[in-house]
């Protein structure tokens, strides 16, 4: 069910992201790829909010080794198991390797390392190149 969740959940990411994208430039009259970082992400973490998905949280501190990290409070999978000893939130990962592959061009995998469904705070994924 993991590897099915994360391949649903990458193709669906890729098309959240050209939609958000095509909203984004429609709404803010200019091209995604020249918002301000601040920008992108306060929307990123809206779009997260609106859809109930949970509290999103993006770390750049390592974006310079090419890696992003997404802490998600609330992840909606994993509260709905609760209690497990594998991580819950294939489907995110999938989400997030798709959304943020589609809209850089890279070949982007993402794995998720901490999940609230195993006893942690928060779920983290770490996104980067395959």
């Amino acid at each position: 069910a993991t590897a099915v969740f994360k391949r649903c959940g990458r193709r669906w990411g890729e098309l959240l992201a050209r939609r958000f994208e095509q909203e984004m430039t429609q709404f803010y009259g200019q091209p995604l790829h020249d918002f301000s970082m601040a920008t992108f992400l306060a929307c990123l973490v809206e779009l997260f909010s609106h859809h109930g998905w949970g509290r999103l949280h993006l770390d750049l501190e390592h974006y310079d080794q090419g890696l992003l990290i997404a802490e998600v409070k609330g992840a909606i999978m994993a509260d709905l198991l609760q209690q497990t000893e594998q991580p819950a939130d294939a489907l995110f990962a999938g989400i997030f390797a798709g959304f943020f592959a589609q809209l850089t061009g890279e070949p982007l995998e993402c794995v998720q390392t901490d999940c609230t469904a195993c006893g942690a705070e928060s779920s983290r994924f770490i996104i980067g190149l395959a």
